[in-house]
């Protein structure tokens, strides 16, 4: 069962939260010594974007668009106000057929917009389909916590596009190796997308499609190296000699990195996480162990997937089904090292889980705001849970009883 630990997590950013109590942008005193000014709007970062010649965003979402971008701290993230050229397109796969849409942005020169690392390349989650707005950055935040290998990195922000106010987005990495991002020589994923799109080098073992996300231009010979090493490694996990501890599947993919990959998911009964798509792996050398992750897509995750009843329940295995990690979890020694791991990593998932509340009151004024541009509580889409509450504060209850429910249910099964 679980331990309630009385840890808050909340953004750094949020301790220079102005002092008012209403959203009129209006300081109730003058601003301090220090020259911390008091944020105003929504209290959130704000990124302002005007596309040349005053165009909408493609509809067509390969296609860029040149923009001036001002990246407005507003007295809630470090740095200064920074304004860069760039582009701008749509991005995403179902998400960008959803009425508030995901971008991708490319900026002209590296830039360390509101304190984060230095990049030019950046996406903006526009989580429609979440009534809470959270689901990501939680799973975010479980991941940087438990030290993955590479974490993207997340800032809700505002967004304006052309002066009209989009709603509230989460700023994040364009997952991608170098640039002081995913330390890594290569970058795959099974995403079953690939057979509609064959827009990406990628290969088919006997069980997944697998894409090659970076490096994307590669020669034949390159493929084949990838290729070979992950049919192999799926060749010894398949064989009757996978146990081996020095010769069986072990020595092809780190096991630590697969069970953080799978507590994270399988804590959100992430819908996608078992066969569909963003199963991410990494080699950080070439023809070295299969390291899996970024963790990415959580917005249909944690009893949110109107398309699945079963990822509407918080009882029993999802994730744990993917063929690779179930046979690894027919392992003995395997299953204990999940169990040791899940024991350790308990109090750090279960002080995400209880930040909540602390998210839900940094988002106060901008989810007011972003579902008065787009009031979906009531929506009957393919994703849409429908007997969900039908108000923000509602959702976001239901999304903290559910990861609670989920975290005892994984708890008694792990440790029966």
């Amino acid at each position: 069962m679980r331990k309630i630990i009385f840890l808050t997590i909340i953004p750094l950013f949020a301790l220079f939260t102005s002092c008012n109590d209403t959203n009129t942008g209006e300081p109730t005193e003058d601003p301090p010594k220090n020259d911390i000014k008091p944020s105003t709007f929504t209290h959130l970062p704000i990124i302002r974007i005007v596309i040349d010649g005053g165009k909408n965003v493609s509809s067509n979402k390969s296609v860029y668009r040149t923009m001036t971008a001002e990246f407005d701290p507003n007295n809630m993230s470090p740095g200064d106000t920074i304004i860069a050229k760039g582009q701008i397109r749509g991005r995403g796969n179902s998400t960008w057929d959803m009425p508030k849409r995901p971008y991708k942005i490319k900026l002209d020169e590296k830039a360390g917009i509101f304190g984060l690392n230095p990049a030019k390349k950046w996406i903006l989650l526009a989580n429609y389909a979440d009534k809470t707005l959270m689901r990501n950055y939680l799973a975010f935040e479980m991941s940087e916590k438990l030290n993955m290998d590479y974490t993207p990195q997340h800032l809700f922000v505002e967004l304006f596009i052309n002066g009209v106010h989009q709603g509230n987005y989460l700023l994040t990495d364009q997952i991608e190796i170098g640039n002081g991002r995913l330390e890594a020589v290569n970058l795959l994923e099974i995403d079953q997308r690939i057979y509609e799109t064959q827009n990406k080098p990628w290969f088919k073992t006997s069980r997944f499609p697998v894409v090659i996300e970076e490096p994307t231009d590669i020669t034949q010979a390159e493929k084949n190296q990838i290729s070979g090493y992950f049919n192999n490694a799926e060749r010894i996990l398949d064989s009757n000699n996978y146990k081996d501890p020095k010769n069986g599947f072990r020595k092809y993919y780190d096991t630590k990195s697969v069970i953080k990959w799978l507590l994270i998911n399988e804590l959100f009964k992430n819908v996608d996480a078992r066969t569909y798509s963003s199963i991410y792996f990494h080699q950080r050398l070439t023809g070295e162990k299969l390291f899996m992750g970024p963790v990415w897509d959580f917005d249909l995750g944690a009893g949110n997937s109107g398309h699945s009843e079963v990822c509407q329940r918080a009882t029993g295995w999802h994730v744990l089904y993917n063929a690779y990690i179930y046979r690894m979890y027919t392992d003995p020694d395997f299953k204990q090292e999940m169990q040791v791991a899940w024991n350790t990593y308990k109090p750090v998932l279960l002080a995400v889980i209880m930040s909540i509340d602390s998210v839900k009151e940094y988002l106060k004024y901008s989810q007011e705001e972003n579902f008065n541009i787009w009031p979906i509580f009531n929506d009957n889409e393919w994703y849409s849970v429908t007997n969900l509450p039908d108000n923000y504060a509602g959702q976001v209850e239901f999304l903290k009883k559910y990861l609670l429910d989920r975290f005892d249910w994984m708890d008694s099964q792990i440790n029966p």
